[in-house]
């Protein structure tokens, strides 16, 4: 990772591929076999089976049919996977409700809050490393 820099730090790799943005040095090595989406999706759904803490980078690895050592290509910690990991469980933000009073927007977004969370009853109960970017 680069140098960070108080006025302007730098984003960890694995938020610059969540969110599309080309890396400021380009890394040496092959060329990615998965995206970091890919890595959410499989983690996703191993928690949905087992529950997060049987979440590992050997199984994610496994489910990808990669080496566990090939994932930190694309993150460079657990901590990382669990926040992608959130961020996939959760999904995009819906951005109807701004349409509405504030009330009723409020409650759409509670509702689809809730939705996500029973579909995936493991994001309530998960720790985080650090808040959710």
């Amino acid at each position: 990772m680069a140098p960070t820099n108080p006025t302007n730090p730098a984003l960890p790799r694995y938020l610059e591929a969540l969110w599309g943005i080309e890396p400021a040095k380009p890394r040496r090595g092959p060329k990615p076999t998965v995206t970091v989406t890919d890595i959410g999706r499989a983690a996703v759904a191993l928690a949905d089976n087992s529950g997060w803490e049987m979440v590992s980078m050997k199984a994610i690895a496994e489910s990808l049919g990669m080496t566990t050592m090939s994932l930190y290509r694309y993150v460079e910690s657990k901590d990382d996977i669990g926040e992608i990991m959130v961020d996939e469980g959760l999904g995009p933000a819906n951005l109807d409700y701004g349409k509405h009073r504030w009330r009723a927007s409020v409650a759409i977004w509670a509702d689809a809050f809730a939705t996500r969370l029973r579909s995936h009853p493991w994001l309530a109960t998960m720790p985080m490393a650090r808040p959710p970017l």
